[in-house]
């Protein structure tokens, strides 16, 4: 499903289309370059092969409706959406294995003076920052 490198590849460029190209020009692009790149026509052109998986991945992506708009919205909002999952959690924590951890393990806000340890305290049994209500039990 969901590529590694969907963000940093352009699988339109790949296939010479449009980003409004239609599906009859996107497998028609994808024919073409097939022919012209694939591995049986050009023995051992390690470029040629390279250039074949290119645009095979490319046509694999954009030729189903669902994936070609789950790889438009990764490219259009995902490089700002996905920048809280890399080192700078919600807002700059350091990262320490899950997104928005800060080094204590806590989540980091950016200084924004909100804790969220203090706001789901009181809701579990292990309350952070908060007073233990309870439950008269």
């Amino acid at each position: 499903m969901a590529s590694e490198n969907w963000l940093t590849d352009d699988f339109y460029k790949a296939l010479g289309v449009s980003e409004d190209a239609s599906e009859s020009d996107i497998k028609k692009a994808y024919r073409k370059l097939s022919r012209k790149y694939h591995p049986d026509l050009n023995p051992g052109d390690a470029a040629a092969e390279k250039k074949f998986k290119e645009i095979s991945e490319a046509y694999d992506v954009l030729s189903d409706k669902k994936q070609r708009e789950e790889y438009d919205q990764i490219r259009r909002y995902g490089a700002a959406g996905m920048s809280g999952f890399g080192g700078g959690g919600f807002g700059g924590g350091s990262y320490t294995g899950y997104p928005g951890a800060d080094a204590f393990g806590g989540f980091s806000n950016g200084g924004a003076g909100i804790n969220i340890d203090d706001l789901l305290g009181g809701l579990f049994s292990g309350s952070a920052g908060g007073s233990r209500r309870s439950a008269g039990f």
